[in-house]
């Protein structure tokens, strides 16, 4: 397996945070940036769960429109660390996506890897990679 194109950067903010059982977290995000260099919208919702050690697992979904009308739907999944205080975390994992659009037609079917930093008031950026 190796990294491939550099397919996609975004910057965003977390938008909600609502305490769940047992320590998890369901957090959703908002952002804006270019995917395969078109510029587009993002909303995203996932569940973290505390992991023995200190790790955070993260699993969620994502919608990812342009203005032109073009849309991927993605689920992900990755592990992170808080690195300070309020939001600060990273978090790196793997992305699975689909699309009907012609222009994002190249993630069909893709698997992409993705690494997230974000800071202490929820502001973060997004870098994503195909994984061949």
């Amino acid at each position: 397996m190796a990294i491939g194109e550099y397919i996609q950067e975004s910057k965003g903010k977390v938008t909600a945070l609502r305490v769940l059982e047992n320590g998890k977290l369901e957090a959703s995000y908002q952002a804006s940036g270019k995917l395969l260099g078109v510029e587009v919208s993002e909303f995203y919702t996932a569940i973290i769960t505390p992991q023995p050690g200190g790790a955070l697992y993260m699993e969620g979904n994502g919608i990812i429109t342009s203005s032109a009308g073009d849309s991927e739907v993605l689920k992900f999944q990755g592990i992170g660390r808080s690195t300070g205080a309020g939001f600060k975390a990273s978090y790196r994992g793997s992305t699975f996506g689909q699309s009907a659009s012609s222009r994002f037609a190249k993630l069909v079917n893709a698997m992409t890897v993705w690494e997230v930093d974000i800071d202490e008031a929820g502001n973060f950026l997004l870098k994503i990679w195909e994984w061949k």
